[in-house]
């Protein structure tokens, strides 16, 4: 199905460097999660807006929008309200006005995204389902299934379902093991270029994450609602055959400053194995025999962590067995709780 398409080395006319920088600002602006500023657009490589004349530069970016707008996409200008006039202009997609389909997926993608995303959707765990149904329509649209195979109440169709092309573009990316560049809000508001080779994904307390390898940097943990902006998936890549989610599942008590404390549970003997690994994520280290485990594990929050064990006491017994830190902490907690109960 891709020798139709043409070879990346035969260089492209004039009008085909126009008609690929268009589709790439329709992308670039459909998975911006805030409007762009004129520097950002001008400045981003896959457009190739990049000349020595601005002029000419903010030239070629009006035509781009002039032909967008025929057919049907309305791109926006917007001053923020009290700003003066000579502040940067912003420019966004106007949803409401346009009526194309602003979905990120080529019909040469198409047939190996419905394959992937329909094993996915088998699954019972798998999150954030409705933006897998969303990507799952769009294939077929991409096809030209159909219309009988496209349910009418879709979520891709659904105008109460909020479509968040960001996550589409992250899914779809780990879905066909193309490269996803990216810019990241950190968590004190910086942001940075990244471009990641996505590995896995999971959800923790309503939120994604994805998991991948970031060049030299090596394997890192980012959260979906911070990627600010995405590019096209681009190169393609194979995920490790030793690489396992579980290594990188976060648990309520990672999150605090520091290295952390090693600190150790006892678990109560009746609970079976799958019932332990369901609850501790593959995290840590069970050691002992059945009926006289210690689970092993780094905690950043010890109060976090003790507060975690006593919610999970449905599920199985942990008590606190190792540093007297960890001890003091459980006891402080259950105190707490006494004296607001009482």
């Amino acid at each position: 199905m891709h020798q139709d398409q043409p070879s990346r080395d035969v260089p492209l006319s004039r009008d085909d460097q126009a008609a690929r920088r268009i589709l790439n600002l329709l992308f670039l602006l459909n998975v911006s999660r805030a409007p762009l500023t004129t520097e950002q657009i001008l400045a981003a490589e896959e457009l190739g807006y990049g000349s020595a004349n601005r002029e000419s530069a903010l030239r070629k970016f009006r035509r781009d929008r002039e032909k967008l707008a025929e057919q049907g996409v309305i791109v926006r200008e917007i001053h923020p309200a009290g700003s003066p006039q000579t502040e940067a202009s912003l420019w966004s997609i106007d949803r409401e006005a346009t009526h194309a389909d602003l979905g990120l997926i080529r019909q040469e993608d198409a047939e190996t995204l419905l394959d992937i995303v329909d094993a996915h959707l088998r699954r019972s765990d798998i999150p954030y389902r409705g933006v897998l149904e969303r990507i799952r329509v769009k294939a077929l649209e991409a096809l030209r299934a159909d219309p009988s195979l496209i349910p009418a109440d879709s979520p891709a169709s659904s105008e109460e379902e909020e479509c968040d092309p960001v996550l589409e573009t992250i899914w779809a990316s780990f879905a066909l093991r193309r490269r996803l560049p990216f810019t990241y809000r950190d968590a004190a508001g910086r942001e940075s270029e990244r471009s990641v080779a996505i590995y896995g994904i999971f959800t923790l307390e309503g939120r994604c994450y994805f998991v991948g390898e970031e060049g030299h940097k090596g394997v890192r943990t980012f959260r979906a609602d911070r990627v600010m902006r995405a590019g096209r998936p681009r190169g393609s890549y194979v995920v490790p055959a030793d690489f396992d989610i579980d290594d990188h599942l976060f648990l309520p008590f990672d999150f605090a400053p520091g290295e952390g404390t090693e600190v150790v549970f006892s678990i109560d003997g009746a609970a079976d194995e799958q019932e332990i690994k369901a609850v501790t994520r593959g995290r840590g280290v069970i050691e002992g025999e059945h009926g006289r485990l210690r689970w092993r594990i780094t905690a950043r929050d010890l109060g976090a962590a003790c507060a975690w064990a006593l919610a999970h006491r449905t599920s199985i017994t942990m008590l606190p067995h190792d540093p007297p830190e960890l001890i003091d902490a459980w006891n402080d907690l259950v105190r707490k709780a006494v004296e607001t109960h009482a």
